[in-house]
């Protein structure tokens, strides 16, 4: 339901619910709907197809400009929590409003030690304010004002970003007064909000993967489950883990698995099918807090990339076999048969020829 003037199209996606407050969206699950927006009665009824057992969030808006995340000024609403236990989830009512062009209150200044990024320590700052075009630090301790923080690209409402401990002034963490300042997407005045930083906590050393892990980060390896079990050492100083995955999705990686919090232990399986023959790749967070709110300093392990699927299987039908051959010796044949996909390249050179070839053969003889 909407009962504003807006008009473009209507869509509605799942999500798997295992975000948080600060990461609030996943893989999109399912058919999602999308359908030009009908205002007469300021209602229209959905179908989201599709669904395997499990929670979900349900994400809604207008979308006017065509252009994904939400823009500011589209009417959007999220529902999570929301069960599904055999395939259908009915009668889920959903209001749309644009949201108010106001800070959350949540504003967060605390340090960040990045374990993928040889272990430096940053200055971090985060935020959620919707409805705002641009967000910056204007003043703080040590700082070289402005700091231009970067709108996530999951959700338009959340801003992040920060600076080398490095380059500060003295090149530490300093207590004090630092300045949010966030200007309107539409016309109107810029808004300020302060968060006091009283003393500069300890940050958690980043967790140390153990499995699957090449030891070299660069090194991408596969896997065979679509829902696999990712083993860690625990970060010192830590109080909550957390196990994340992201997709590579042209030049840019994107959020696609969050294990949410309440994560004990040092090993966790995913109960959420990953995608096959994509570039991913798999970290773990570790926070000095049991949740978002409480948390006031945090790590990041090193990453390491990964696919799911097997070299050679040049047909991508979840197996290597004769059927792969076939194919491969048809390409050096000179054929052009259907049904290829690349993604399984042995040697990474964008074609099939001789590599993959004694590869699948190998493999048919039992000597990988």
């Amino acid at each position: 339901t909407y009962t504003g003037s807006m008009t473009g199209t209507l869509k509605v996606i799942a999500f798997f619910n295992n975000g948080t407050i600060m990461y609030p969206y996943a893989q999109a699950v399912g058919s999602p709907y999308i359908a030009p927006w009908n205002p007469v009665g300021g209602t229209q009824v959905y179908e989201i197809t599709g669904l395997f057992p499990g929670t979900y969030q349900v994400l809604a808006y207008i979308d006017e400009d065509g252009t994904p995340p939400t823009a500011p000024g589209e009417p959007v609403a999220l529902v999570g929590g929301l069960n599904i236990t055999n395939v259908d989830l009915i009668g889920q009512d959903i209001i749309l409003d644009v949201p108010s062009f106001e800070f959350s209150t949540q504003e967060k200044v605390f340090p960040f030690k990045r374990g993928d990024r040889n272990g430096e320590v940053f200055l971090s700052f985060w935020a959620r304010i919707p409805e705002a075009q641009a967000l910056q630090i204007i003043n703080g301790p040590g700082i070289t004002p402005p700091i231009h923080l970067m709108r996530s690209p999951m959700n338009a409402a959340y801003w992040g970003g920060g600076v080398s401990v490095s380059s500060l002034s003295g090149g530490t963490i300093q207590t004090g007064t630092y300045a949010f300042e966030a200007t309107p997407a539409n016309d109107g005045t810029p808004i300020t909000s302060e968060v006091v930083l009283s003393s500069v906590p300890s940050t958690p050393d980043p967790a140390i993967l153990v499995s699957p892990y090449e030891g070299n980060p660069d090194v991408m390896i596969s896997l065979t489950s679509i829902t696999p079990t990712f083993t860690w050492n625990p970060a010192s100083g830590a109080l909550s883990h957390k196990l994340r995955i992201d997709q590579k999705i042209g030049d840019d990686w994107f959020q696609i698995y969050d294990s949410g919090w309440g994560l004990t232990g040092n090993t966790y399986t995913i109960n959420m099918p990953l995608p096959r023959a994509v570039h991913l790749c798999w970290y773990v967070d570790a926070y000095d807090g049991t949740d978002w709110p409480s948390t006031t300093a945090m790590s990041r392990s090193v990453t390491q990339e990964f696919f799911i699927g097997t070299y050679g299987d040049v047909n991508s039908d979840s197996i290597v076999d004769l059927g792969d051959a076939i194919l491969t010796f048809q390409v050096l044949g000179g054929l052009s048969p259907a049904g290829i996909d690349l993604f399984w390249d042995v040697n990474g050179n964008g074609k099939l020829d001789l590599a993959e070839a004694i590869y699948i053969l190998q493999v048919l003889a039992l000597l990988r």
